[in-house]
């Protein structure tokens, strides 16, 4: 059950990494972004870019930290108790508010956000969570 565990958290945390590298690396504004601006009537300007650019890369720093630190709490603390509250909390405070804040832009423009894949992270934490009670 331990490698279960195990597995499943360093999925959550490779799911983390692949949404810092959409944003360390991807294009500026996301194509979601694009088209909530475009929807609205807006342009984006030259200085809105840079803005976005360095929000978007500080974001992915963020979100690959967040990431780091559950694989590493997953593989050298993930037999203790407090190793499995703090790889719960750290991913859940990165994970919900990426979800509500994603999923509320979905249903106020009508854009498909990425709020779906924050969501199927938290299934995968809290499943692991659960399963480390159990065991």
């Amino acid at each position: 059950m331990t490698e279960i565990i195990l597995v499943a958290q360093l999925l959550v945390a490779a799911g983390a990494a692949l949404m810092a590298m959409k944003y360390l690396a991807g294009p500026v504004p996301a194509d979601y972004h694009r088209q909530i601006i475009e929807k609205s009537g807006g342009g984006i300007e030259t200085g809105h870019q840079q803005v976005l650019t360095a929000l978007y890369r500080a974001m992915g720093g963020s979100f690959l930290g967040n990431a780091v630190s559950l694989a590493l709490l997953a593989w050298f603390a993930g037999t203790s108790t407090w190793g499995q509250w703090a790889i719960l909390l750290t991913g859940l405070a990165s994970l919900v508010p990426i979800m509500m804040i994603a999923y509320r832009t979905e249903r106020e423009t009508g854009v498909k956000t990425p709020w779906r894949i924050a969501a199927i992270l938290q299934v995968v934490l809290i499943a692991a969570f659960l399963l480390f009670l159990a065991s």
